[in-house]
């Protein structure tokens, strides 16, 4: 009996000190970031817990990073690093809890999961050798930045809607911090500013006054800034109705119509419907979609008769309708918004025929085109190109018409004559700096008459291209006269520029009572258009001022502004002696 107790003890003690032996002395955990970032320095925690009254005697410490990575320091610091394994050694009284904080430095070409992994290794109080993983976090992802993201693209709050929503997101990783501001004073939103973590989204209203507003198309904007990029929210708004296109052409073309129009300031997208043979009956309402015929069932694409040519919101404003007929073509052109429609503008015109074509094969080649028996003034029409003059797409027509009516063509203020316009496309052609292509151009009796002017060498060549939308004179290289009544003569004259279309046109300068062509003030003032002083100015206005679109446009205002002020000065010698001082100035800068 009482060596069963003592056998029973002894166990017991055996088991206590068994346990005691392979008791865990020392657990690690690591703590890690939730994310990296490539070309980065990360910052890591290893927690050492040390069982208190059954320390080991030594303790050494293992750690290895994903590939690649380095620690580039330690609190405390490391023994040593081999293979991309850095070590830790502790021994005696320094084997106690602790905190092991090292920086790593990241690849920039890490992507990905990356894995860490450590080793403890102690004797326990037996003297076996001891080996634990370090637990806790083991892998880090890639860090996903924080983004901002918001939505709808954009606000249409039409002409009569005063509160619209959006959302602004944060679809990256760490926390984003947001401020948004509104550019006009009659747009408002609810909230401005906040933080949102990763995925978290907020609605926010934004309210339009419309209030003390004119009439038209109001555009704004909200503009965002963020830890995580930028975004814009653009905002229309309409007061009664939408601002309306500001002009409308329609050019008869060779083998189509050009439409040229000029877009408002608030521009929001232009819609043109198109009918042949006679005008459209009818605009497109208010709330109903009209979309080009193609686009899926159920959109409307016919107004009054008239079918929907032409969409677009990119801010073009010039049109080559592609079309072959020989009725009168007629277009509707509306701004629009969302489901909005503004007032129209209407024009019409033919298509012009094209009466011949040079194909141009080989830019490094000199051609000359000649139109030949077409039975209208085209005929000896000449165009003559300079190898390596041109530029484009190959190969490339040159198209040649006449326009019939030239009451369709450009409007031409200022100038007179115009009897005969003819018309060159040229698609993507172009002129190269420095090069000029040549164009001969019959003179007809007709064209003589027409512009007031008795010899061929007092008529100028006018070019209207769909580039600069203006007329403007050409270079005249020589003039011919022939023994013909029809043709009496030629004008060679230099091109530096094409557009896609060009219209051509033998002209002069309006002329005014008593012979002052145009220069009004200067002729009151000196009293005949023959002074040295009145001929320098008209020089300057036609060798200068005409050849460039911001000398045109002070013309047309001179000529419409001007002769009230001629006839204030004269016959009132006092006024036109002061007139004649303060022009001096001006006629020593122009001669």
């Amino acid at each position: 009996m009482g060596m069963k107790k003592t056998f029973t003890t002894a166990c017991s003690i055996f088991l206590f000190f068994l346990g005691t032996a392979f008791a865990q002395q020392v657990a690690g955990e690591r703590e890690l970031p939730l994310f990296y970032t490539p070309g980065a320095d990360l910052d890591v925690l290893l927690d050492i817990d040390v069982e208190e009254g059954n320390e080991p005697n030594g303790l050494i410490i293992n750690e290895t990073p994903p590939s690649g990575w380095s620690i580039l320091e330690s609190d405390p610091p490391f023994e040593s690093v081999v293979d991309g394994t850095y070590k830790w050694i502790f021994y005696g009284g320094n084997v106690n809890d602790s905190i092991i904080a090292y920086t790593v430095s990241v690849p920039s070409t890490s992507s990905g999961e990356q894995v860490f992994s450590g080793k403890l290794k102690y004797n326990d109080s037996l003297g076996f050798g001891i080996e634990e993983d370090v637990s806790g976090d083991t892998s880090i992802l890639t860090a996903t930045p924080s983004q901002i993201a918001v939505a709808p693209p954009a606000l249409d709050f039409g002409t009569d809607t005063t509160a619209l929503v959006f959302t602004v997101t944060n679809t990256g990783g760490p926390n984003l911090a947001w401020n948004a501001e509104t550019t006009q004073g009659w747009l408002s939103i609810t909230r401005t500013s906040g933080i949102l973590g990763s995925g978290e989204a907020e609605i926010i209203t934004a309210n339009v006054d419309r209030s003390a507003l004119a009439v038209g198309t109001h555009l704004g904007s909200i503009n965002f800034t963020s830890t995580g990029g930028n975004a814009t929210i653009p905002v229309t708004m309409i007061v009664g109705e939408l601002t309306p296109v500001q002009s409308f052409q329609a050019f008869p073309s060779l083998g189509g119509i050009l439409l040229v129009w000029e877009n408002p300031v608030n521009y929001t997208g232009t819609i043109i419907f198109r009918r042949i043979g006679s005008p459209m009956t009818g605009d497109p309402q208010n709330g109903i979609y009209y979309g080009i015929p193609g686009n899926p069932d159920g959109y409307l694409s016919t107004v009054g008769g008239g079918t929907c040519l032409f969409k677009d919101s990119t801010g073009a404003s010039m049109l080559f309708d592609d079309i072959d007929t020989d009725l009168t073509v007629y277009y509707r052109i509306y701004s629009y918004s969302d489901l909005n429609y503004s007032t129209g503008l209407f024009a019409s015109s033919t298509p012009t025929e094209i009466l011949d074509t040079g194909v141009i094969t080989n830019f490094l080649t000199d051609y000359g085109f000649e139109i030949l028996g077409t039975g209208t003034p085209m005929d000896n029409f000449e165009a003559l190109i300079t190898a390596g003059s041109l530029t484009g797409t190959l190969p490339a027509n040159l198209d040649f018409g006449y326009v019939a009516d030239p009451t369709l063509a450009p409007e031409h203020p200022g100038l007179k004559g115009f009897a005969n316009i003819y018309g060159l496309a040229a698609g993507d052609l172009e002129i190269l700096p420095g090069m000029a292509m040549e164009l001969v151009i019959p003179v007809y009796q007709a064209d003589l008459d027409a512009a007031g002017a008795a010899r061929i060498r007092d008529l100028r060549v006018y070019q209207w291209n769909s580039n600069t939308k203006a007329w403007t004179r050409l270079e005249v290289v020589d003039t011919e006269t022939t023994d013909l009544d029809d043709p009496v003569g030629f004008i060679t004259v230099e091109v530096t520029e094409l557009g896609e279309l060009n219209y051509f046109a033998l002209g002069t300068a309006i002329l005014v009572p008593g012979g002052s062509s145009g220069c009004f003030i200067a002729t009151a003032a000196y009293g005949t258009d023959m002074a040295e002083e009145v001929v320098a100015l008209k020089r300057f206005r036609d060798e200068r001022l005409e050849k460039n679109a911001a000398g045109r446009a002070f013309i047309r205002w001179y000529y419409r502004h001007s002769p009230p002020a001629a006839d204030f000065i004269r016959g009132k010698n006092v006024l036109k002696a002061a007139v004649r001082v303060g022009l001096k100035p001006l006629i020593w800068l122009v001669k």
